[in-house]
């Protein structure tokens, strides 16, 4: 065998290795794909869901909440929003930040 013919066969060899490597790279990727398509969660029924969960759950409560709070006051009404939104939430209120407060009525 030549040298000629050597690097032949080693570049065939080069290059249906990669086409394979290439192919079943390609394929892995189309089925990681069809797995978003096939297991995609609703994002509007969850929301919904969590929504009539919540309402079920403050309906049920019907519990009176004395407001001692002074209105005039933002300091104590971060502190009262923060506090309600960390209970409902069930989370520490270290992790909730509340940028800016807008009176509604």
């Amino acid at each position: 065998m030549t040298g000629g013919s050597d690097l032949i066969k080693v570049f065939n060899v080069t290059v249906i290795s990669m086409s394979v490597v290439f192919l079943t790279l390609l394929s892995i990727s189309f089925i990681l794909q069809l797995f978003k398509v096939v297991f995609k969660e609703d994002k509007n029924e969850k929301k919904v869901s969590k929504t009539v969960n919540k309402s079920k759950n403050i309906k049920n409560k019907k519990s009176k909440v004395k407001s001692d709070v002074d209105l005039s006051d933002n300091k104590a009404l971060v502190a009262a929003f923060t506090a309600a939104i960390a209970s409902s939430e069930k989370k520490r209120s270290s992790n909730i930040k509340i940028k800016s407060i807008k009176k509604v009525s």
